[in-house]
């Protein structure tokens, strides 16, 4: 047999061996490593080194010093990061009791980054847990905004009317004070000219500084008439009363509004509102208004929210005749997460209230920001520019005014020093508008600091 058969017939006995040795070290390796699989996975609760999920399965099934054990040898061993070891000891609070513990380990998660999801989720079943069921409703549809997955969507509805469920009534209320550099809104300057004719402008027209208590509060119930059908009823009470009566302007009322929502992201109202406005401290006029909206939801992140109201105005004691007005807006927000938006708007008043010749009529078109930062404050931001007119036919005349304005707001609230519930704001805002009748050019500046519900 020459070398090249004894090579044909001697490899298959060389790869023979091979196998043989290879099957012998496999035979003696796979129980150490089924070993340190299982130790892994009995550690961390899967086999890639990661215990979440075992802590958490231990946390809610009440095993709670096993899963704060295994906690804190995860975070020993390096396979936690610490805010992931924070976030569990939150878990495990919630499912203890301590709801108090965890809403605070929750809100400084968030703290430090508004967009995590499920920390999120997790202080509104701690705020639910403490009875915190507004603050709860306001987290959950931050969710619900940014969210782009339907069961998910799906999960936030059904938890939305849980709420309903256990706690039907509602209530708000913000106050501050609010001095302005020109309450009245008039003009700075003492003489005007009309054409060739100067005119004097009387004190009660001109511009006047205030300090004023600024005010805005709601009590309301919700009524629960199918999975898909609420009816709100609820009573409120809004205004700015200032140091000279005369300047303020309260409004009192209450409202009916049933809603239908046609998806967890999608619904419409249809309401009616009754009120009285209160001018100097005295009845002004007595509206009742007739109110639509629909919102839905476009492209995963945009909401668009539509809404209409069409007001009937009875002028009270005043000779003035009835009237009507009616307004719309559509506004878009994008929701780039939970804790940060950007919107736009643009806004549409006519009013015919008074007298069959005189007409008013607005428009306005704007931007705003909602955004949670660090240091536990909550900015808010509203610019928008926009045009009135108001035409009048007088026999042998019409007197038309076109003013033009800019204005900007802003409000920041600092969430980690609330006292039940309340925590300080401070808001700025500035006006500008230019007239083609000279008493309505003006500017102010405003400025309020105050308490305002913290969620």
């Amino acid at each position: 047999m020459n070398s090249e058969a004894l090579t044909m017939v001697r490899f298959p006995q060389s790869m023979t061996r091979f196998v043989a040795i290879l099957g012998m070290v496999l035979l003696l390796a796979i129980p150490a490593a089924t070993a340190s699989i299982a130790a892994a996975t009995s550690e961390t609760g899967t086999a890639t080194g990661g215990s979440f999920r075992e802590v958490a399965r231990l946390a809610k099934q009440g095993r709670f010093e096993e899963a704060e054990a295994l906690r804190q040898e995860g975070l020993s061993a390096g396979i936690h990061s610490p805010d992931d070891a924070l976030f569990l000891q939150g878990l495990i609070a919630v499912n203890r009791g301590d709801a108090a513990v965890a809403e605070e380990i929750f809100r400084r998660l968030l703290d430090a980054d508004s967009d995590r999801r499920l920390v999120r989720l997790e202080l509104v079943h701690a705020l639910m847990a403490r009875g915190s069921f507004t603050a709860a409703r306001f987290h959950l549809g931050r969710l619900q905004g940014a969210e782009t997955d339907r069961r998910l969507s799906a999960y936030y509805y059904r938890l939305d009317r849980e709420i309903t469920r256990q706690r039907p009534w509602g209530a708000r209320f913000s106050g501050s004070l609010a001095p302005r550099t020109n309450a009245s809104r008039g003009s700075s300057e003492d003489v005007i000219m009309v054409g060739d004719m100067p005119f004097r402008i009387n004190d009660e027209a001109k511009a006047r500084s205030g300090v004023g208590f600024e005010f805005d509060g709601e009590l309301s119930w919700q009524f629960l008439l199918s999975d898909t059908t609420t009816l709100t009823l609820a009573g409120f009470s809004r205004g700015v009363a200032y140091d000279e009566s005369e300047l303020g302007s309260i409004e009192v009322g209450g409202n009916a509004t049933l809603r239908r929502f046609l998806s967890p992201r999608s619904f419409f109202d249809v309401g009616i509102e009754r009120s009285r406005i209160y001018a100097g401290g005295d009845p002004y006029a007595d509206n009742v208004t007739g109110l639509g909206a629909f919102s839905f939801m476009l492209l995963d992140h945009l909401q668009i929210a539509t809404a209409g109201r069409v007001t009937h105005v009875d002028y009270s004691d005043h000779p003035r005749p009835d009237g009507l007005r009616s307004s719309g807006s559509v506004r878009a927000t994008y929701a780039i997460g939970p804790g940060l938006a950007l919107g736009a708007y643009v806004s549409a008043t006519r009013d015919r209230s008074g007298y069959d010749h005189q007409r008013f009529d607005g428009r306005e078109v704007g931007a705003t920001l909602y955004a949670e930062l660090p240091f536990s404050l909550t900015a808010e931001v509203v610019a928008g520019i926009g045009e009135r007119s108001f035409d009048a036919d007088y026999p042998g005349q019409t007197f038309a005014r076109h003013d033009t304005y800019g204005r900007v707001s802003t409000r920041v609230l600092k969430r980690d020093w609330a006292i039940e519930g309340f925590a300080p704001a401070i808001s700025l805002s500035y006006e500008i508008q230019d007239s083609n009748v000279a008493f309505k050019t003006y500017d102010d500046i405003g400025f309020s600091l105050g308490l305002a519900r913290s969620f």
